[in-house]
């Protein structure tokens, strides 16, 4: 705070309390600046807070949001500034909810990359264009549900790939409970409920889901548990359409319903009355194409049995080409179930064709680790035989003179006596021997195959092997960089 007696003259630096912050600063050469009775100055960084807040919501304010850094100085301070300007002359104590500035305060975690907090100082900054060019909308907000609003969030290949998880599971829920929808509708099939069945146990566990997911919103937003909990009723559900001799269609639809309710309240998707993650056709356009689409599935499932059978690799790879490709720029996703029957579901072209490209991708990575790997054993495995024929070229008279260890030797090279002239043991002899014999096997071969020259050949195997292992890191740290 600035001393009373500064006003029109000269005045310090020093603050009167440790804990006076800057309302007023004198700006510096080239700095925005403006006449007070300190001399030409500028706000100081809270006040311009509390005056913007304040012009615009007045003496009081509901919610009040901010990173979890601005606790402290920022929002205390500004606490403290405007509660004096707002209601010191007319609260007296100043301790009345009245002279309260502030009901709550947010306090978001930050976004890290790679461990370090997202900053434009550290050069590791993102913008939400960018994440949009490599991801969805729908996946940067999954991601985003997934994690505790007020912790911070480490945006990394294994948080994205969660949110694309999570995404992918629930677009299989929703297809398959329209194709149960589609395929047994709850007028053709009797929908009571029997004692034996499983009916009233999936009823009980979305009921307890659906009450979780409740409670968790109730604790302070935790989108992260309710996730959880709707995770838990997609998993339910899958496991009654599978278990169950009869599913009900309602209890189904019922429960996916909710699901979609719950997603649309997140932003997850726009239409809470269809269900899915991405909205099709409607009306009398709907019914035809549905008619159209599960005709196709299904003369594409016969087709692709026949290949199986006759091993035709050629139908099947033209039957993959038409799910992964064809069907993928309609917008048709067609899913093959391990019984060899198909499903099929409409979505967003663009975002299935990144999804499909995602998984190839994903596919061809995994390809070259596996590679990678392999060819790390072939290294190895031919290091060590490099080393094994480079030893067994020694001569066996040679291969035991070690003078630091032994004395005297025989003929045939095998120790006599130990460096400090005692006499080898019986013990230390056997080994000798051991070892020599494994020696002269091992220098026979080598020499039957061609000893020295082939010495070279397998060095030179491990040259080009290590090569090849130099290029598969190298464009595997570029996929990762």
């Amino acid at each position: 705070a600035l001393s009373a007696n500064a006003i029109g003259g000269d005045f310090g630096s020093e603050k009167r309390h440790r804990n006076d912050f800057a309302l007023w600063k004198s700006s510096k050469r080239g700095e925005p600046s403006w006449e007070s009775p300190w001399g030409p100055g500028r706000p100081g960084w809270h006040i311009e807070c509390s005056v913007m807040a304040s012009e615009v919501l007045g003496a009081h304010i509901d919610i009040h949001g901010g990173g979890s850094d601005l606790k402290f100085p920022h929002h205390d301070n500004e606490i403290a500034q405007s509660e004096a300007y707002h209601f010191s002359d007319s609260c007296g104590s100043c301790d009345t909810a009245d002279s309260q500035w502030v009901n709550y305060f947010l306090h978001a975690g930050h976004l890290h990359i790679k461990g370090l907090k997202m900053s434009k100082s550290l050069k590791n900054f993102i913008t939400i264009r960018q994440a949009l060019q490599s991801y969805t909308a729908r996946q940067l907000r999954i991601m985003f549900l997934l994690q505790q609003w007020d912790k911070p969030i480490n945006f990394s290949d294994q948080t994205i790939a969660e949110a694309k998880d999570k995404e992918s599971r629930f677009n299989s829920f929703f297809n398959r409970v329209k194709e149960l929808l589609r395929t047994r509708p709850p007028y053709s099939i009797r929908q009571k409920w029997e004692e034996e069945s499983l009916d009233f146990s999936i009823n009980d566990q979305i009921a307890t889901a659906m009450a979780a997911v409740h409670e968790a919103i109730c604790d302070n937003f935790n989108t992260s548990e309710a996730m959880t909990q709707l995770d838990n009723i997609v998993t339910a559900v899958n496991s009654y359409m599978v278990k169950s001799e009869n599913p009900k269609a309602p209890l189904v639809q019922q429960a996916a319903q909710y699901v979609q309710k719950m997603l649309t309240i997140f932003g997850v998707t726009d239409n809470a009355d269809v269900l899915g993650l991405s909205s099709g056709a409607q009306g009398e356009e709907s019914k035809t194409l549905s008619k159209v689409l599960t005709a196709f599935a299904s003369f594409r499932e016969q087709l692709r049995s026949a290949a199986q059978a006759d091993k035709n690799k050629t139908l099947l790879r033209m039957c993959d080409e038409l799910r992964d490709e064809t069907m993928v720029e309609l917008g048709v996703r067609l899913e093959d179930k391990a019984d060899g029957s198909s499903v099929w579901s409409l979505e967003d072209p663009v975002a299935l064709k990144r999804e499909i490209e995602s998984k190839k991708a994903q596919k061809k990575r995994e390809a070259r680790l596996k590679e990678r790997r392999k060819l790390e054993t072939k290294v190895q495995e031919k290091t060590k035989e490099l080393q094994r024929w480079t030893k067994a070229l020694v001569d066996p008279v040679e291969f035991l003179r070690d003078e630091s260890k032994y004395g005297s030797w025989d003929e045939a090279g095998l120790p006599l006596t130990f460096a400090d002239g005692s006499e080898i043991s019986k013990k230390a002899r056997k080994q000798a021997v051991k070892e020599m014999d494994k020696h002269v096997k091992d220098h026979t071969e080598v020499e039957a195959r061609g000893g020295q020259t082939y010495v070279q050949t397998v060095e030179k195997e491990l040259n080009d092997l290590q090569e090849q292992l130099n290029h598969a890191t190298a464009s595997s740290d570029e996929e990762s960089a």
